[in-house]
């Protein structure tokens, strides 16, 4: 084999040691960093729209407990014959210990109104008192008239969220290695 040749074989082979090298590292930061999702339904318009594609990250909440405000997903074991879907992304309400209130389509924690400019459609609803019970969060769809949320299948416990939502268009490299190894996975943004 003459060198040129030798050289060319050694270039093909480290292309494709980079590729599988790649692949691998791929589908770690895919199944315990960051996981591309989409989005099945309207319950979270306008801030996520029906076939949006967004990533979950899965360490945040490991190293610290969701905070309000914060959109997360939610894994339905199946004890919870109120949600039909394996996953539901929901925005965080309230935690342990809050009080929730609504009173005409006004949402209230602990007594004190919250300003929600991401909320859409609500109408003049009526919900609660309901104090959320320990190592639980109160969820909701931004979309509150087409969502199925904690107003109807009750507090969501801690352990039940797996991952908070991240919109990374500025995170290219991200994006790009997060799509090489296959699909997303569909998260329900859970009717009513």
């Amino acid at each position: 084999m003459s060198l040129a040749n030798q050289h060319r074989t050694e270039k093909i082979f480290f292309f494709f040691a980079f590729l599988a090298f790649l692949i691998i590292v791929t589908g770690y930061l895919k199944s315990h960093v960051l996981a591309p999702v989409t989005v099945v339904g309207d319950s979270m318009e306008p801030t996520l729209r029906n076939g949006d594609t967004v990533y979950l990250d899965l360490v945040t909440y490991r190293l610290r407990r969701p905070t309000t405000g914060e959109i997360a997903v939610i894994k339905n074991d199946g004890s919870n014959p109120a949600i039909q879907h394996q996953l539901i992304v929901k925005r965080i309400i309230a935690r342990e210990g809050q009080t929730v209130h609504i009173s005409g389509g006004l949402l209230y924690v602990n007594y004190r109104p919250v300003m929600e400019p991401y909320a859409t459609d609500t109408s003049n609803e009526s919900f609660g008192p309901l104090t959320v019970p320990e190592g639980a969060y109160f969820v909701m769809g931004d979309n509150r008239d087409s969502s199925g949320d904690s107003r109807l299948f009750g507090a969501v416990n801690e352990d039940k969220i797996i991952g908070r939502v991240v919109r990374t268009s500025s995170m290219w490299p991200v994006t790009l290695l997060a799509t090489l190894t296959s699909l997303p996975t569909a998260v329900f943004a859970a009717p009513r």
